[in-house]
């Protein structure tokens, strides 16, 4: 257990400005500490928006907890935000405070609980301070995890109302789902109010220029590539709906690298064993991406079936069929050979939609990626911006020559 201390947590001065902005660090008295009722009945609540929730980001420091989360639960009552837990009913917290320093900003949890948020790549820090709400007085106990794409960037170990707040700061560079977890430390859940106080993501306005899906297996860097990991339902951003992720230990032919053995070896796959009739959806990739033309690469390996004919399935883009009847050993030329399809694709709803259908035995994916064919935030300037004489050497006008006036 971490001695109290009185002094106020030196504050880095990345954060300062907007500490000052969202109101942080200001000291207080200690309330007195209240008394809740833990008597054994079931308090739980979970909230899980439909589809994929995508956050309202700007480029720059942006307030976690004016947010919306894909998904959130907790075992005493709703994740209250910019106030304590409080009791088990909404909106009955109070103002956050931690070892007597006041907080305006973050959310009020308690012991067992989780967050997650779509960040899609475009974020690349998280900080916050958390600890035991001021509320329960020196009781309660439980450990804050911070989580990306499934992997874990902090834990707190055991924190309790006698410790003040730690601060937490990570990096979330090529991440894209962040979750904020809080366990009850082992010992039960009575008094485990926890706050998550100055909750802030530094990020960009527009998505990465590419986005790269390990199907079924964890994050690898290919390359020099960032890929996600999309080992559980859970540990992509809930992009996929439907469907399990499967290993298998093949060889893959032509592959040299430890890294892209793992990218064929594991998959997402689904259907037939999911009681799926043939036609049907078996699972279904969601993606929050900006509206445009974007190019898509599917990969594929057989790991399985041993002859053409075993295994059929369609892909579908943006409600598109871009493959009927899809037989990757007969397209690949036999069993654990890498395969790759490309195809342009247009997206008008914010989200790019790539579904497997069953045919024959289960759909299968390895691996997808797919980048803007331009740059969706770029915008031309008009064409009296930049003035070039006919057969100009400018550097300006020979790439944009659309922009020039002449």
């Amino acid at each position: 257990m971490t001695t109290p201390s009185s002094t106020h947590l030196k504050l880095p001065w990345l954060m300062g400005t907007l500490l000052l902005v969202l109101g942080c660090g200001q000291t207080t008295t200690v309330p007195p500490a209240s008394n809740f009722v833990y008597d054994g009945t079931n308090q739980s609540w979970s909230e899980a928006p439909t589809g994929v929730t995508k956050l309202n980001l700007v480029s720059g420091p942006n307030d976690l907890s004016a947010q919306p989360w894909q998904s959130a639960n907790s075992s005493w009552g709703p994740i209250e935000r910019n106030t304590s837990a409080g009791d088990k009913n909404a909106g009955d917290g109070k103002a956050m405070s931690m070892a007597g320093q006041a907080y305006a900003k973050g959310f009020g949890a308690h012991a067992n609980s989780s967050m997650t948020f779509n960040i899609a790549g475009q974020c690349s820090a998280f900080s916050a301070f958390v600890g035991i709400d001021d509320e329960v007085g020196n009781r309660g106990s439980a450990v804050f995890q911070v989580l990306a794409d499934g992997g874990e960037l902090f834990n707190s170990k055991t924190m309790t109302g006698a410790d003040a707040a730690q601060q937490v700061q990570v990096s979330l560079v090529g991440k894209q789902q962040l979750k904020l977890m809080v366990t009850d430390a082992g010992d039960g859940i009575k008094y485990d109010h926890a706050d998550w106080a100055m909750p802030v993501v530094t990020c960009s306005s527009t998505p990465p220029l590419a986005i790269r899906i390990n199907a079924g297996g964890t994050a690898q860097i290919i390359n020099g590539q960032d890929w996600t990991g999309c080992s559980a339902v859970d540990a992509c951003g809930n992009f996929v709906n439907g469907g399990f992720p499967f290993k298998e230990s093949a060889s893959i032919q032509g592959i040299t690298t430890q890294e892209g053995q793992a990218l064929y070896q594991t998959e997402w796959t689904g259907g037939q064993t999911t009681g799926v009739a043939a036609g049907q959806t078996a699972f279904e990739f969601k993606v929050p991406v900006p509206n445009g033309g974007y190019q898509v690469k599917l990969h594929f390996a057989e790991l399985n079936q041993t002859s053409p004919g075993k295994r059929l399935f369609d892909v579908k883009l943006e409600d598109k069929t871009v493959l009927d009847n899809f037989d990757i050993f007969a397209a690949a030329g036999g069993a654990n050979q890498p395969l790759i399809r490309s195809f342009p694709v247009t997206v008008g709803d914010g989200v790019m939609n790539i579904a497997f259908l069953r045919e024959l035995e289960t759909p299968k994916s390895a691996a997808s990626r797919f980048w803007p064919t331009r740059r969706q935030s770029l915008r031309p300037r008009p064409a009296s911006s930049i003035n070039c004489p006919p057969n100009s050497s400018s550097a300006r006008c020979r790439v944009r020559p659309a922009q020039c006036k002449t």
